[in-house]
């Protein structure tokens, strides 16, 4: 069998590996916990705490919500959508998560810190048997992953980008400006274990016949340690976690979230904190589909430094945005993805992993469809001297270029693609 990629085309004799996958309409679910190597919990992944240089294989495909025969990940699921905790590492490192039977590509899934808790959102695609593989570049730690969703040929919906549209903010001040009926959540710092109500549907561009909305949640200002959790409103909080953070922190994370027929949302902290929500987008029986790819690093700005670290060569970054420089205060960078590896220009939206690091002050990043306007939303929050990761599914301008704005300081940019929508 005769086989073409990017990379060539294979010839009569050679011996290759290569993964397929389907594109397909997306389901999101109820979140649920399929792995936790923490020690005393039930789930297969228990006691196997990821050692430096050390993996673990996951099973997503035909898991199910605890005591639950419906709602999970099917055999045929070609793909996933997951949230993905680092808890208690001992040094800083990095978690890549990649479909299971694969080359692990040169890209990062989610950055920590020694001791920090931190979670990120990864759309990946499921490799042998229906699963991922999470390697951990440095030191010790223990993972949790919850499913928020899957990509299957044979049920689903489809996505639709929008430009990211801020429709909750609970801060006293309304810093964000927020009126009408994007004003609900003004003044409504979450209380500890009580669940905050925000209607999703009707807002702006998004129908009433959404399933399932993508967002960026921002946890601000938090009073102590926790973790908050996003899920269909009026249905009682699962056992996932979108978001884990510190005291007095600032830190987003993506959510997939499944839409009841009220078009609402529940949120949840089991300590006292305020909460910012941005849409990116939303799936119903219109749009487009997704399709997985391996991730791979397609832009670091710390590369264009004299000298050029050692590092950068192994990237290999595509010609289209090598030479970008760190973003300055007020400062844009533009990034292209159409016509990269197999991203084709047609594209409507693509999935990013976006990591800033060497921050110089706190700041946010916004990521929007290049020619268009910027929008008053943050795709990603952070604090000086962090180094943060969050997922952005950001729909493409003209030539399949976003562009990314710093709001303060210089910061360096990383991105890294993991699929695209089409």
């Amino acid at each position: 069998m005769t086989v073409t990629t990017p990379a060539g085309t294979t010839t009569a004799g050679v011996s290759a590996q290569y993964l397929y996958t389907q594109q397909g309409p997306y389901t999101p679910v109820a979140p649920y916990r399929i792995c936790d190597t923490r020690t005393g919990n039930s789930t297969p992944c228990t006691g196997q705490i990821l050692v430096s240089g050390g993996s673990l294989d996951v099973q997503v495909a035909g898991t199910e919500p605890p005591g639950s025969t419906v709602g999970g990940v099917p055999s045929d699921a070609t793909a996933a959508v997951l949230n993905v905790t680092a808890v208690g590492p001992t040094n800083s490192g990095y978690l890549t998560v990649y479909p299971t039977g694969t080359t692990r590509a040169f890209a990062s899934s989610l950055n920590f810190v020694a001791g920090q808790t931190v979670a990120n959102l990864v759309t990946v695609a499921l490799g042998v048997n229906g699963q991922v593989t999470v390697f951990n570049s440095m030191g010790m730690t223990n993972v949790v992953v919850d499913v928020e969703g899957y990509i299957s040929a044979s049920s689903g919906s489809n996505y639709t980008p929008i430009t990211p549209l801020r429709i909750c903010d609970t801060r006293t001040s309304n810093p964000s400006s927020l009126t009408g009926a994007f004003a609900q959540c003004n003044a409504k710092t979450l209380a500890a274990k009580v669940p905050l109500a925000v209607q999703v549907t009707g807002l702006g561009s998004i129908p009433a016949s959404a399933s399932g909305v993508v967002m960026n949640v921002t946890v601000t200002s938090p009073h102590a340690s926790g973790y908050l959790t996003v899920y269909p409103a009026g249905e009682s909080p699962p056992l996932a976690s979108n978001v884990d953070f510190s005291a007095g922190q600032t830190i987003p994370n993506g959510a997939a979230v499944k839409l009841p027929a009220s078009g609402a949302i529940d949120i949840v902290s089991n300590t006292s904190t305020n909460v910012i929500l941005d849409v990116e987008g939303y799936y119903s029986t219109s749009g487009s589909t997704y399709i997985p790819i391996a991730p791979e690093r397609i832009a670091d700005t710390r590369c264009s430094a004299t000298p050029t670290p050692s590092y950068c060569q192994a990237e290999q970054l595509p010609p289209q945005n090598q030479g970008l420089s760190a973003v300055g205060t007020g400062g844009m960078i533009s990034l292209v993805t159409g016509g990269i590896n197999s991203i084709p220009l047609s594209a409507t939206a693509v999935v990013l992993n976006v990591t800033v690091t060497s921050t110089a002050s706190s700041s946010f990043l916004t990521v929007y469809p290049a020619g268009s306007t910027r929008p008053t939303a943050s795709s990603l929050n952070w604090v000086k001297g962090a180094t943060v990761a969050n997922v952005v599914i950001a729909p493409v301008g003209s030539n399949g270029t976003v562009e990314i704005y710093n709001y303060s300081g210089s910061t360096d940019v990383v991105v890294d693609i993991e699929g695209y929508y089409s």
